[in-house]
């Protein structure tokens, strides 16, 4: 009978260190998640950062570029708006000449 209660007790002391030992590991990767996690969206809100201004800086440069060429062909278009109202403007004269002999 003492015999089954020292293996007894015996039992519950190895018991008692696993689960405090166990305890222990578990409060460890508990605390590496969280870090893990941590880092992993200050990471990630960097690269959202980044890319929120790499994206901006493209809109802006896009939009120059767009407003620049926008410029160039109405520029163009009134020029060749001009040239066709010249030729208009001659063929008109040349006309109301050759009536006019």
């Amino acid at each position: 009978m003492d015999f089954l209660g020292i293996a007894i007790t015996f039992l519950a002391g190895i018991l008692t260190y696993l689960g405090w030992k166990n305890g222990r590991w578990m409060k460890l990767a508990h605390e590496e998640t969280r870090s893990l996690i941590r880092s992993t969206h200050e990471e990630t809100q960097s690269l959202i950062r980044s890319t929120h201004e790499e994206t901006q800086r493209l809109i802006r440069s896009t939009h120059e570029e767009t407003q620049s060429l926008i410029k160039s062909l109405h520029e163009d278009t009134l020029a060749v708006l001009r040239e066709i109202a010249n030729l208009i403007h001659e063929e008109g004269k040349k006309t109301r000449e050759s009536l006019q002999r």
